[in-house]
């Protein structure tokens, strides 16, 4: 009897540890709940003349053992354009189609503090993206990790035609998002051009020109 109720203990403390090793958060720390969605619309530049709008998730430890390393899944059901771009824990990948994918790579997070899964959807043109962010609690036992759990988020992530708002008005020009040269290679910029230089440029609203000296 005292070995059946010492593996009930166990089993108890083990199921205990798997409900409350990770969450997601926002990057107030806010609570994201297991299985909700958000949306994302925020609109940024990504430094490079690309346009990128971030997950703002945060996967925080709130109980996982020492032994414990959480890795990030991203199951992406929709891409209406561009890419998305995910660096957990650190090395960065990037995924054009839908799909289920999951980097290389677990992170180990103190108790209490939280990692940037660092992803974003880099749009191309207006439309939508839907991810499906999984994180996997692993413990490890010798050189392999068991799986402990799982916690999900779907972002849904939205770039809209500010002039479809209502009641916003929409009188700015489009701005140069990329340009390319004839081979698809990108350009830093349209830069001095030759007497028979093409340039192909994409704008912010989603149109490509072709623009010529």
């Amino acid at each position: 009897m005292k070995k059946i109720f010492t593996l009930c203990v166990f089993s108890l403390m083990g199921l205990v540890a798997m409900a409350q090793s990770y969450m997601f958060t926002d990057k107030e720390g806010n609570t994201i709940e297991d299985g909700a969605t958000v949306t994302r619309m925020e609109v940024e530049d990504d430094g490079f003349g690309d346009l990128l709008i971030s997950s703002g998730l945060y996967v925080k430890n709130v109980g996982a053992p020492t032994n414990y390393a959480v890795s990030i899944e991203a199951k992406i059901t929709r891409m209406d354009n561009g890419a998305l771009q995910l660096c957990f824990p650190e090395n960065c990948q990037v995924y054009s189609a839908t799909g289920t994918y999951e980097p290389e790579g677990k992170a180990t997070i103190d108790k209490d503090a939280s990692k940037d899964i660092m992803s974003e959807w880099l749009p191309t043109a207006y439309g939508e993206c839907t991810v499906t962010y999984t994180a996997k609690a692993q413990q490890k036992m010798g050189n392999t990790y068991i799986k402990k759990g799982t916690y999900s988020v779907t972002v849904n992530y939205r770039y809209s035609d500010p002039s479809a708002i209502e009641g916003i008005a929409h009188d700015e020009q489009p701005m140069t998002a990329a340009v390319y040269d004839l081979t698809g290679r990108r350009m830093k910029t349209v830069g001095r051009l030759s007497a028979s230089a093409i340039r192909l440029v994409r704008f912010t609203d989603g149109t490509v020109r072709k623009v010529i000296k």
